[in-house]
């Protein structure tokens, strides 16, 4: 049984790895889709601005994928600890 910690981590993992990491506009556009809510009600705030919609999602994840160098992936550093930490001296 999912607990909204064990919810809250896995969503984080999947943002990094099936949003953040992906590098194919379509399957990152679904997996958003199949993550966040619809579209139209989406909100999501970081230094980079704020973006109100799915597509604006993707492309802030594009502008960020461009920051990098060929090869560069998006990875977990640690475990997540579920206390708005996270533990870098264990490996996930």
């Amino acid at each position: 049984m999912s607990t909204p910690q064990s919810r809250a981590k896995s969503l984080t993992l999947l943002n990094l790895s099936s949003i953040f990491g992906q590098k194919d506009v379509p399957t990152r556009m679904q997996a958003i889709a199949d993550l966040w809510v619809p579209s139209a009600d989406v909100l999501f705030v970081d230094a980079l601005g704020v973006f109100k919609s799915h597509e604006a999602i993707s492309e802030m994840v594009d502008k960020i994928q461009s920051m990098g160098e060929a090869g560069d992936e998006f990875v977990a550093l640690g475990k997540l600890s579920g206390r708005n930490e996270l533990l870098t001296d264990e490996k996930n």
